[in-house]
C-alpha cells in the first residue's frame, strides 16, 4: 500500500492561496541508497524535460532518434547547453552530485575542435 498526503495551507496573505487545481509529479524510488538510485539525475529527467524548437521541414541525415550529447559517469549531470554570448561557442554546465571524485568524460556528436575548462 501507498498513502501520498499533501497538505499546504496559508492563511496570508491570501486566505484562498490553495483554492486552485495544481499538478503534481510524483516518483517512486527503489528501496537502495539515494545515491545508487540516482535519485539526484532521475530528478532532472522528470522535471526538465527537453525544450523542442519546432523548425521547418529540411532534408537531413539524422535517425529518428540522435544524441547530440552523452555525458560520463552517471552521477554527473548536464544541466544547461547555450551558445555563448560571445562568440561562436557553446557553453555546457554539469556538476557532480554524489560527493564523488570522477574523470568526466563527454561526447558530442558534432565537430567539435576544442574545449576550455572555465569556473
Amino acid at each position: 500500500m501507498l498513502r501520498l498526503s499533501l497538505l499546504r495551507s496559508p492563511d496570508f496573505p491570501d486566505p484562498h492561496a490553495d483554492e486552485v487545481i495544481t499538478n503534481l509529479h510524483t516518483a517512486l524510488s527503489p528501496p537502495w541508497t539515494w545515491r545508487d538510485a540516482l535519485t539526484i539525475r532521475r530528478g532532472y529527467e522528470l522535471n526538465y524535460k527537453l525544450i523542442p524548437m519546432p523548425t521547418a521541414n529540411h532534408q537531413g541525415a539524422l535517425a529518428p532518434e540522435h544524441s547530440f550529447l552523452q555525458i560520463q559517469p552517471d552521477h554527473v549531470v548536464v544541466t544547461a547547453v547555450k551558445n555563448a554570448e560571445d562568440g561562436n561557442e557553446l557553453v555546457l554546465r554539469f556538476y557532480e552530485w554524489a560527493g564523488r571524485e570522477a574523470d568526466v568524460r563527454l561526447h558530442l556528436s558534432g565537430k567539435a575542435e576544442s574545449a576550455a575548462k572555465l569556473i
